[in-house]
Order: structure tokens, then C-alpha cells, then sequence
């Protein structure tokens, strides 16, 4: 393990959290309202909070992992955007689109989600990039 392993993982942890409150409870939580058989209400959603953040942290102990073992020796700020981009297009935007394919997900929904998920997923990218120059 490195030795920036942990000040990265916790440094995406909370930009991740922040910027998914942002995205989920404010900017995305009207249209997760016309939703009431899919998405769990605030009170219930409450109750697995926890998994929430375990999936979170997970994600961000992978990402760091990731990073570290795959930079190269050039600028950190091109390589946090790609790295983002990336992993964007790994997990975040094929997760979008095959929830709208398998449940009944509205589109204009996917869409506002993949258009807020990369600017997330950037910035997650140009954190740990910035750690780890």
C-alpha cells in the first residue's frame, strides 16, 4: 500500500459524499419524488445509510487503488480528468443506463443523472490525482 493510500481514499470518500448529497438530495430529489414505488422515502432511506456509505467508501478505496497503480509520470491535472472520465465510463454511466433498462427508470432522468455523475466522477479523478502527483 502506498503511502497517500489513505489521505486519498478519505479525500475522494468526501468529495464523493458531498458532491452525491448535492446530486441525490438537492439537484435530483424532486424527480426521485415522482418515483415512490422505486426510491425509498427519506425516512426509510434513513435506515441504510450505512450502506450507503460502505458502498461509498468502497468505491472510494477502489478508486484510489486504482489510481495509484496506474498513473504515469505526467501532469497530474490531465491524468485526474482521464482517470475520472474513465471510471465514469466504467461504472457510473453504464450503471445509469442499464438501471433506465431494467426498471422503470423515466429517460430525462438518466440523462440528468449521466450529466451530473461526470462532473462528479471528474472531480473525484482530479482530487486524487492532485494527492498523488
Amino acid at each position: 500500500m502506498k503511502a497517500k493510500f489513505i489521505p486519498s481514499v478519505i479525500a475522494v470518500f468526501f468529495t464523493n459524499m458531498i458532491l452525491s448529497f448535492l446530486q441525490h438530495a438537492v439537484i435530483l430529489h424532486g424527480d426521485y419524488l415522482k418515483l415512490p414505488g422505486v426510491m425509498r422515502s427519506d425516512d426509510d432511506s434513513a435506515h441504510f445509510m450505512g450502506y450507503m456509505m460502505l458502498g461509498q467508501f468502497l468505491l472510494s478505496a477502489a478508486f484510489a487503488w486504482m489510481y495509484q497503480n496506474g498513473k504515469e509520470d505526467k501532469p497530474w491535472l490531465g491524468q485526474g480528468l482521464r482517470f475520472g472520465l474513465a471510471a465514469a465510463l466504467l461504472s457510473t454511466i453504464p450503471h445509469h443506463l442499464i438501471y433506465h433498462a431494467v426498471a422503470q427508470f423515466p429517460f430525462d432522468l438518466l440523462v440528468k443523472q449521466v450529466v451530473i455523475d461526470l462532473p462528479v466522477m471528474l472531480a473525484m479523478g482530479l482530487v486524487v490525482a492532485r494527492i498523488n502527483k
